[in-house]
Parts: structure tokens; sequence; C-alpha cells
């Protein structure tokens, strides 16, 4: 019976819950596809069309916390502000940048490789919930275009479920991860997400909007082992003293 509560014990240790900060880069852009009613007569019938955006980077930040499931598998939620967007340019003469900052959680199941307590590389995937809070857009007209148009004009983008808003507020999708981690707790950590929504508002001519990103990110987790072994050593010096 000691001996299984010892080992019972030596799990609780091991099983250590940790968080942190985390912070990093952010390129993103959006899937733009719809359906044309062909030269305008529904007799041609219809055409597929997709919107040829470009990337858009940005930044991400927020928090994560590592829940232990046994010696390799461990949960990570998270609570994340990111800033998602893209580009769009016609023949030169027009440029569009669309920004749509998002508050974003992130569920997380990774798998870390090596023996005891040496695991620095780590792989992962899983869901994410978001939801989409401001947006905007500013466009840059060439002069050459037109003199009576103003060259650069900043349009708030309307969020939300009516037929005049842009996107929806709400967003889910699925996103892998990698990355390495330092037995002081730094971390890197890269990773790539695609959404699972349409975040048109409503049903126009079968429009579809949805997000993907990619980027990299560095955090720190606090209540790691090499963390918790010099704050011990730091105490035992200041009993000694």
């Amino acid at each position: 019976m000691s001996c299984l509560c010892a080992m019972a014990l030596v799990n609780t240790a091991n099983a250590q819950v940790t968080f942190g900060p985390i912070a990093g880069l952010n390129v993103s852009n959006y899937t733009i596809t719809g359906t044309n009613i062909a030269l305008g007569s529904p007799a041609l019938g219809t055409a597929s069309f997709t919107l040829n955006t470009t990337t858009k980077i940005g930044g991400r930040f927020g928090a994560v916390v590592n829940i232990p499931l046994n010696e390799h598998f461990y949960l990570q939620p998270g609570v994340l502000y990111v800033m998602n967007g893209f580009k769009q340019s016609f023949l030169g003469l027009i440029e569009l940048k669309a920004h749509i900052n998002t508050a974003e959680v992130p569920v997380n199941l990774f798998y870390k490789f090596g023996d005891g307590d040496n695991k620095p590389f780590f792989i992962g995937a899983g869901p994410y919930f978001a939801y989409n809070v401001v947006g905007g857009m500013k466009v840059n007209i060439n002069p050459a275009l037109s003199s009576t148009v103003s060259s650069v004009t900043n349009t708030k983008l309307d969020i939300g479920s009516d037929s005049t808003d842009f996107v929806k507020a709400f967003d889910c999708g699925f996103g892998v991860n990698a990355g390495y981690q330092l037995a002081m707790g730094l971390f890197v950590n890269a990773h790539y997400q695609f959404g699972l929504t349409n975040l048109i508002p409503i049903d126009i001519n079968g429009y579809s909007i949805k997000n993907h990103n990619y980027g990299i990110s560095i955090g720190y987790m606090i209540g790691s082992k090499a963390t918790k072994k010099t704050s011990s050593k730091t105490t035992i010096k200041s009993k000694h003293k």
C-alpha cells in the first residue's frame, strides 16, 4: 500500500499544470469563392470563381495552459487575440487592405517526444472557436484612375448576421502545431489554422469566405520544473542565511 501511495505522489508531482503568455507573428488570408450567372444570363448557366487575395501580416498574443494527461500527452487550451486580414489588388489601380481582429479559444491535444524530463519537441492539433470583434478596410486608389476621388479611404467592416454585414461574428476551425520547449519553460510554436465556417452572413449566389492563417510564436511556461528548481534553491539559500 505504501508503494502505491508513493507512486501516486510521484505521478501527481510529475503531472504539473503549467501556464504562461504567448505572442508572435500571424500571416493570414481569406479564401473568397462564389458562383455568378454567366454573362448575366441565367440561360447560359453559372460559373464559379475564386477571388485571388494575398496574405496580410498581423500579430497574435494571449495565454495558454498545459494540462498533462500522461507522460507524453497533454491538453492545451488558450485565450488569444488574433489579428487576421487580407489584401486585394485590382489591376494595380485599387488596393484593399482588410483587417478582422478576433478573440480566439484554441483547444489542442499535444504529444511530447522523448523520455523522462527530456521532452523538448512537441506536435499537436485541435479545434479553435473564435469571435470576430472588430474589422476595417483601407482602400488605396491610384490617382491616375480618378482625380475626384480620395486616394485613401478607411471604412469600418460591420460584423454580424445581417445582410449588410461583411462577415459573421462566430468562427470555428482546426489547427496543427509543432514546436520546441526548453527545460526552463521558454518555447517556440509554429501553427497553421484553417476555418470551417462560411463567414458570409447570408447565402448570396453561393458565396463563401473562410479564414486560414499560419505563423510562429514564442512563450514561457510558468511552473516548469526548471523554474521550480531555481525557486527552491533560492528558498534553501535564504533559509541558511
